[in-house]
C-alpha cells in the first residue's frame, strides 16, 4: 500500500515537479538549471517534502498491527490488553499477534471462527456437539450434564489441550501451557452465550 501511495522518488524529480508549479518565464527559469541558487532553493524544499513522505510510508507501516514496533504499546491499550487472556509481555511478534487476535475477538460470529481463531495461536483444533455426534459425557475430563445442557455443550478436540489427562501427548512441549490457557481463556470469552466447552486431546 505505501509503495503504491508514495513511490519513493530521487530529490531532482522532486525538485523538478515543485518547479513546474512556479510561474513561467525568463525570471523563474533558474528553477530548473542546476547550480542557480533558484534550484538550489528549490532541491532544499524538496529534500523536506522526501522527508515528510518517508515519515507517512513508515506510518502506514506502524499503523498495521501486523508490523507495527512504535504503536505496539498504544494498540494494545486500544484493544484492553492486558486483561485476563494477554499480560501484554512477550517479544514484538507475540505482542502483534495478541492485538490481532483481540481484533478478531470482537467478530467472531461462528465456530469455524474459533478454529481460526485457535489456528492464529498456533492450535489445530476441532469444534464437536454431544447432541449431534451422539457421544456420551465420559471423555476426560468427565463432567456430569443432562441431556438438555448437553445442546448448550461445545467439545473442543486438540492436541496438547489438556496436559494432565491420560494418555500424555508426545512430544511434550516445553512452554505450552501457558499458550494453552490463553486458547482457553479466548475461547471461553468468544463462546457463544450460556455454552460450555469441554476441553479435549485428540
Amino acid at each position: 500500500m505505501s509503495t503504491r501511495l508514495f513511490k519513493k522518488r530521487r530529490i531532482d524529480e522532486i525538485a523538478t515537479s515543485i518547479a513546474h508549479y512556479l510561474p513561467s518565464g525568463n525570471l523563474f527559469a533558474a528553477a530548473f538549471r542546476e547550480g542557480t541558487v533558484l534550484r538550489s532553493f528549490i532541491k532544499g524544499l524538496a529534500g523536506e517534502y522526501e522527508r515528510a513522505i518517508e515519515q507517512l510510508r513508515i506510518l502506514i507501516t506502524e499503523l498495521d498491527p501486523r508490523t507495527t514496533t512504535l504503536f505496539i504499546a498504544e494498540l494494545e491499550r486500544n484493544v484492553g490488553i492486558p486483561d485476563g487472556c494477554f499480560d501484554g509481555r512477550g517479544d514484538i511478534e507475540t505482542r502483534r499477534l495478541h492485538v490481532q487476535v483481540k481484533m478478531a475477538m470482537m467478530n467472531i460470529q461462528n465456530h469455524l471462527e474459533m478454529i481460526d481463531l485457535a489456528e492464529a495461536l498456533g492450535f489445530s483444533i476441532q469444534i464437536l456437539h454431544p447432541i449431534d455426534q451422539a457421544l456420551l459425557p465420559q471423555q476426560v475430563p468427565f463432567v456430569l450434564q443432562n441431556p438438555k445442557r448437553l445442546r448448550n455443550t461445545i467439545i473442543v478436540k486438540g492436541n496438547n489441550l489438556v496436559p494432565n489427562a491420560l494418555p500424555q501427548q508426545v512430544p511434550f512441549v516445553v512452554g505450552k501451557a501457558q499458550e494453552q490457557n490463553i486458547l482457553k481463556c479466548v475461547l471461553d470469552k468468544v463462546k457463544p452465550a450460556q455454552s460450555i466447552i469441554i476441553y479435549q486431546n485428540s
